[in-house]
C-alpha cells in the first residue's frame, strides 16, 4: 500500500502478508447442550502514518475460545458461556501528548469470559442478557513515543461489560401488535492512562423502546440514555477524554411488500 503525505507531498509505501485460519470443533448432545473449541488468526494492514516516516504495521491476532452452548427443550431460548484467550501484536494506538499520531503498542493479552442468555417466555415476555468480563495486559511493548509499562492494562478496555433487557408484547386484544421495552447497559471501570494512575468511573444508562406491529408494515420509538446520564466512556490519556451519548431519540418506520 501507498500513502501520501499532503503536508509535504512524500510517499510512504508499505508491503505486508500474511497467512489466517481459524478452526473449530463442536458437538450437539440430544439434550440441547453443545460444547465447542476454536481457533482463529487474523491481519488487519493499515495506512495509518506511523509519524517516523513509516506506516504503522499490520495488527496480528491469535485466540484460543472454549465454552457451552444450551439451547432448552422445554422453551425457546438459547444460553452461552465461553471463555477465550487473545494475543494482539501490533496494536495501534494514539499518542500520548498528540492524538494526530499513531503508533503500534506492542502485544496485548487479553483473556475473558462471556455469558449471554435470551428466551422467548409465555405471555409475550422476552429477556435477553449479556456478561463480559476481560482481564487486559500489555505483554510487550515497542511504543517509540511513550511505551505501556508491560504488566500495564492497556486504556480503553473496560473490565467488565453487561446488559440486560426486558420486553413485552401484548398478545390479543385492542393493543395487540404494541409491545413495550427497557433495560440498561452497563459498562465498568477502565484505565484512563498507559502509566494506569487513573481509571474512568462505571456507568450505567437505561434504555426503552416501543414498537407496534401490524400485518406488513411497523413503527418502533426507540430512546436510548432514557434519563440523560451524563458519563465518560473512555480516555486517550489523563487530558482526552470522550463523553457517551446524550438521550437520543430514534423513530423508524418499515413496510414490506
Amino acid at each position: 500500500s501507498t500513502e501520501r503525505d499532503n503536508a509535504t507531498s512524500a510517499d510512504v509505501k508499505a508491503d505486508a502478508n500474511e497467512f489466517t485460519g481459524r478452526a473449530g470443533l463442536a458437538y450437539e448432545f440430544d439434550n440441547g447442550v453443545t460444547p465447542y473449541v476454536s481457533y482463529s488468526s487474523s491481519f488487519s494492514p493499515t495506512t495509518t502514518a506511523d509519524g517516523l516516516g513509516g506506516l504503522v504495521p499490520p495488527e496480528t491476532a491469535q485466540q484460543w475460545e472454549a465454552g457451552i452452548k444450551y439451547a432448552p427443550t422445554g422453551f425457546d431460548g438459547l444460553f452461552t458461556l465461553a471463555v477465550f484467550d487473545l494475543t494482539r501484536q501490533n496494536v495501534a494506538a494514539s499518542v500520548p501528548g498528540n492524538p494526530t499520531l499513531t503508533e503500534a503498542l506492542g502485544e496485548v493479552n487479553i483473556r475473558g469470559v462471556e455469558l449471554a442468555a435470551q428466551a422467548n417466555l409465555a405471555g409475550g415476555w422476552k429477556v435477553l442478557g449479556g456478561l463480559t468480563y476481560l482481564d487486559a495486559e500489555v505483554t510487550r511493548t515497542i511504543g517509540t513515543w511513550d511505551a505501556t509499562p508491560v504488566g500495564n492494562t492497556p486504556i480503553q478496555i473496560p473490565d467488565l461489560t453487561a446488559s440486560l433487557w426486558l420486553d413485552y408484547a401484548v398478545q390479543s386484544g385492542a393493543l395487540e401488535g404494541v409491545s413495550v421495552g427497557a433495560g440498561v447497559r452497563y459498562v465498568g471501570e477502565s484505565w484512563a492512562d498507559r502509566a494506569n494512575t487513573l481509571k474512568v468511573p462505571a456507568a450505567a444508562v437505561v434504555d426503552a423502546a416501543i414498537r407496534y406491529d401490524r400485518d406488513n408494515w411497523s413503527i418502533a420509538l426507540n430512546v436510548a440514555n432514557l434519563f440523560d446520564k451524563s458519563h465518560v466512556t473512555s480516555c486517550q490519556e489523563l487530558t482526552t477524554c470522550g463523553y457517551g451519548a446524550g438521550r437520543t431519540i430514534t423513530l423508524k418506520a418499515h413496510a414490506t411488500w
